[in-house]
């Protein structure tokens, strides 16, 4: 049902910070999604040149430069400012989507219109593109997200 749908319901802010090397791929995985999606980038500092003639071929990107960097949290916040669709979904620059991440997310906010927040679950995928347990046990204690109830 809604694979079919031409308009984007759904933009993806993503901060960049460092070099960005994961960027381009994250940005991929954006396109790649079974529905329409957009995405802002907010670049804190210089983006490399290389992604920036890269999103010269996937459409559907707004680029923000903000120099000095401000940090992740103002890059997300600025990235988010800028979105103009139903939903927003918060991405790191080096995360990569499973291809019906949105077409579930959008879904499961279709199915709870009263939800203000719905929140997915993070797996670290070897290059093999099999989850790796271990890495994944490793990055949620890293992050906090091991004490996140089910």
């Amino acid at each position: 049902m809604i694979s079919g749908e031409n308009i984007s319901r759904l933009t993806f802010a993503i901060p960049t910070f460092g070099g960005s090397k994961f960027l381009r791929n994250a940005i991929d995985s954006i396109f790649s999604q079974t529905v329409p999606c957009n995405a802002v980038v907010c670049a804190g500092g210089e983006l490399p040149a290389e992604i920036r003639d890269h999103m010269d071929f996937v459409g559907n990107v707004k680029i923000l430069v903000v120099d000095p960097d401000p940090g992740m949290v103002e890059c997300w916040n600025s990235a988010a400012s800028e979105v103009n669709t139903e939903f927003i979904a918060f991405l790191a620059d080096d995360n990569l989507l499973h291809p019906a991440f949105a077409e579930s997310l959008i879904s499961s906010l279709d199915l709870n219109p009263t939800a203000d927040f719905a929140f997915s679950d993070q797996r670290y995928v070897n290059e093999n593109s099999t989850v790796h347990e271990a890495e994944t046990v490793r990055m949620k204690s890293f992050f906090g997200r091991d004490c996140l109830a089910e």
